[in-house]
């Protein structure tokens, strides 16, 4: 018997790989034990993941709650909007929480024109680009790993000084191209111990060491 996905076995079966429905008492011990640890991870992981969410919205609504307080005490009553970073900290100063607003980077359609105004200038031996440099910028239109481009290589050609009419015409279409959108903001707490040095306060599972301690992040 096959039993849809997300579908709750009859009493006494397990689903195996197959979806297949597979009478208990022919499920080996140890499957079953395996079976049983990794449902218990799951809904442990699942809670965990509740409760990160929970306190990145709440912390979120603490940061905003008293950025616009700060905002109605300079403006005198107006409500500015958010402006993106924003800290504050304790009033002994040994807690300190801070919102980063992170912007993604985008290029639209023109930076393909760009790359094919570089390219012809390179399979025309354009006056100021020699081989090395032509295999430099073949390497910054080439995809990375993930099939996308590297922003950083694209941005790095605007502080090459090739003085070339189509050259500036291909900055300038790269430059027209850029489009930045904002991100998820990043929220980070620290507090600052006995000794007087600082420690973030990690809400990472890839930062905890095995003892169940957080590891240094530097």
């Amino acid at each position: 018997m096959t039993l849809p996905a997300n579908t709750t076995p009859p009493k006494n079966m397990m689903i195996d790989s197959a979806g297949q429905a597979v009478p208990r008492r022919y499920v080996k011990p140890y499957d079953r034990k395996r079976d049983q640890l990794a449902r218990r991870c799951l809904a442990r992981w699942l809670k965990g993941q509740e409760a990160i969410d929970r306190i990145y919205r709440e912390t979120a609504a603490d940061i905003e709650t008293l950025e616009a307080m700060a905002a109605e005490h300079r403006s005198g009553g107006r409500q500015p909007g958010t402006r993106g970073n924003f800290q504050f900290s304790s009033f002994d100063g040994s807690i300190q929480v801070a919102r980063a607003a992170r912007y993604e980077l985008r290029f639209d359609e023109r930076l393909r024109v760009a790359q094919e105004i570089i390219e012809e200038m390179i399979a025309e031996k354009a006056t100021g680009i020699d081989r090395d440099l032509a295999e430099l910028l073949r390497g910054v239109f080439r995809p990375t790993s993930d099939g996308l481009l590297s922003q950083a290589r694209v941005m790095g050609l605007f502080r090459l000084k090739i003085r070339h009419k189509r050259w500036q015409q291909a900055m300038d279409l790269i430059r027209e191209s850029i489009e930045s959108r904002r991100g998820k903001n990043l929220l980070s707490l620290r507090v600052r111990g006995s000794n007087g040095e600082w420690q973030s306060i990690l809400l990472n599972i890839a930062a905890v060491a095995d003892d169940g301690t957080a590891e240094d992040p530097a």
